[in-house]
């Protein structure tokens, strides 16, 4: 993933490469807003990123995307995430793609606990292509 939120892919050692715009994916782009990516991660699975969105007015949203070949994308928005945790997402950390799974390990919109850390949210599945 580059500054420009494209993913470089190649899945014959380099010899020809796939490129995503994922700022594309997202329907917030088209609104004004920015898009960034961060946390991709490659696994047996495919490829996963971590998207975060920035409406233009203070409102931030998160979503992931994941690819199973570099070149068919598909998105998972935030409200997605929070109907699999069951929680108010309230930034997503890490992703983790498995050889039967992705995890997704996030920040949850609560309250602080007794530490003063947020509380955390685990979502682990099998990703739709």
């Amino acid at each position: 993933v580059d500054g420009q939120n494209l993913v470089y892919t190649s899945l014959d050692s380099g010899a020809t490469w796939s490129v995503a715009d994922l700022s594309g994916l997202l329907a917030q782009q088209a609104s004004g807003g920015s898009v960034w990516s961060y946390g991709a991660e490659v696994g047996p699975l495919g490829i996963g990123v971590i998207i975060g969105t920035d409406d233009g007015a203070g409102g931030f949203e998160y979503a992931l995307a994941f690819s199973p070949d570099g070149t068919t994308w598909t998105v998972t928005d935030q409200a997605q995430l929070e109907a699999a945790a069951g929680v108010e997402v309230a930034s997503i950390d890490w992703i983790l793609v498995g050889e039967d799974q992705v995890v997704v390990n996030g920040t949850v919109s609560a309250e602080r606990n007794a530490d003063g850390n947020l509380p955390l949210f685990v979502v682990a599945g099998v990703p739709s292509t």
